[in-house]
This record gives C-alpha cells, sequence and structure tokens, in this order.
C-alpha cells in the first residue's frame, strides 16, 4: 500500500521557509487539497504531481511504501547436514 512521504514535504517546507499557504500557492493547489495529502486522504494523483514539478522532487519520492518483511529462507543444505 503506497502512502504519501509527508517527511519529505515537510522537509522542503523547512528549508524554504514556506509556510502552508506559501507552498499551496507555489504548487499551485488549495490549502484543503494539502490537508488531505497531508493526512493520506487523496483518491487521485494530479496533486502530487503538481508538487512533484514546482518543487522538482521525483514522483517516486513523494511515495513510501508499506512491505512486509521478508520471510527467512531455510538452506536446504543445512536441512540435510541435520537428518
Amino acid at each position: 500500500m503506497k502512502r504519501v512521504n509527508t517527511e519529505i514535504i515537510e522537509d522542503y517546507m523547512k528549508k524554504n521557509d514556506m509556510t502552508m499557504t506559501a507552498f499551496c500557492k507555489f504548487c499551485h493547489i488549495t490549502t484543503t487539497t494539502f490537508k488531505k495529502v497531508m493526512a493520506n486522504e487523496m483518491l487521485t494523483h494530479v496533486p502530487l504531481f503538481k508538487i512533484s514539478v514546482a518543487t522538482n522532487i521525483p514522483i517516486e519520492f513523494l511515495f513510501k511504501t508499506v512491505r512486509k518483511p521478508k520471510e527467512e529462507k531455510k538452506d536446504s543444505a543445512d536441512d540435510s547436514a541435520e537428518k
């Protein structure tokens, strides 16, 4: 499941000393849309695309992927040595 990487947006705003309103004007999105993005409630990716274009942050960086940890595989050589 992909979620918005809000940390990268917050870091950009801090680095460039931007308020929420200034950031929204810069990216051509509304403050309501910005709040939905930050709360991970967006239904479309259009605002993320606008943020990506305005900030020059690659769109794939605006997503974070939550993955299940991989299960450890047993080596077949270890199994045969125990028998």
